[in-house]
């Protein structure tokens, strides 16, 4: 639901933020990635909406701002209509950065005067920069360097550039939160929808999540396989044993006890469409598995 919008006042200095705005305008996909010092800065400073286009508010946030911005894109309009019908209502239009882009790859930015220093943009073919950051605008030149020599899904591309701007001398000090959203248009893949709102390091917990996500999504490529020799059984069995899926000796062998009681795993841990016919185990699902019998001590 959509509400009218409603002008925040300024009430404090504004907090430490950057974020990237990118598209994919072959598949339509759009996605953000952005890392603050303010609480839950995924719940009320970003909004994503498939087949339209994504908004992120910075400096004094005001959520109904993103919200107001993105109805303009859902209704079929330009970002540069959208972010000038946000702007046009908003009295403290000088205290905030906005940046608005399209499933097309079109983008709007704007940073208030009130600003404070350093506040800009960094714009490029299908993504967007943009921070109120600490010191100068190395952050965003690392995020776009980053983005732009990048490969892969678009998520992976958004967590690569929001590292890179970590990775700038002194950032890693102050985030609080962070977040990771995409519609992957028409590729078929599940949305990320991914949040971290108070954590020392929220880039590298939002990493963790995001690496879940996969997990748990998408499935087992060749690489990833590992072929169950005696070692692996016996670190296998002694996993399923000390987790309550296997009652039968320990005995270094992939046998019928042990490939039952790893499927039973996968299928309570959602991760059934990684399970591998004979003796074989993606590297991935042993991963976890290994963490998984760490959290059970």
């Amino acid at each position: 639901m959509f509400y009218p919008f409603l002008s925040f006042a300024p009430t404090r200095a504004p907090l430490a933020s950057y974020a990237i705005l990118a598209c994919d305008a072959r598949t339509g996909a759009v996605g953000l990635a952005a890392q603050s010092r303010l609480f839950a800065m995924g719940a009320i400073a970003v909004c994503l909406w498939p087949g339209a286009g994504a908004v992120v508010v910075q400096g004094q946030v005001d959520p109904r701002q993103v919200r107001a911005a993105l109805r303009q894109l859902v209704e079929g309009q330009p970002p540069e209509h959208a972010l000038a019908t946000a702007l046009y209502a908003d009295r403290h239009a000088d205290t905030r950065q906005v940046a608005v882009i399209d499933c097309t790859g079109r983008s709007a930015v704007h940073s208030g005067v009130a600003c404070p220093p350093w506040s800009g943009s960094l714009v490029g073919p299908g993504f967007v920069c943009q921070g109120v950051l600490q010191g100068s605008g190395a952050t965003l030149g690392a995020m776009a360097t980053a983005f732009a020599q990048s490969s892969g899904d678009l998520g992976e591309r958004l967590m690569q550039a929001l590292e890179a701007g970590q990775c700038v001398e002194g950032v890693r000090r102050w985030p609080r939160s962070a977040v990771l959203r995409v519609d992957h248009g028409s590729t078929g893949l599940p949305a990320v929808d991914l949040r971290v709102d108070d954590h020392l390091q929220p880039a590298d917990e939002l990493r963790r999540l995001f690496a879940l996500y996969r997990l748990h999504t998408a499935p087992s490529v060749p690489d990833d396989l590992l072929p169950i020799d005696s070692a692996l059984a016996y670190e296998l069995q002694t996993i399923l044993h000390a987790l309550g899926y296997l009652r039968t000796p320990i005995n270094a062998s992939y046998d019928e006890a042990t490939g039952d009681g790893l499927a039973r795993l996968l299928a309570d841990e959602q991760l059934q469409h990684r399970a591998q016919h004979g003796p074989w185990i993606d590297r991935q699902v042993l991963d976890y598995l290994r963490a998984r019998r760490l959290r059970q001590r």
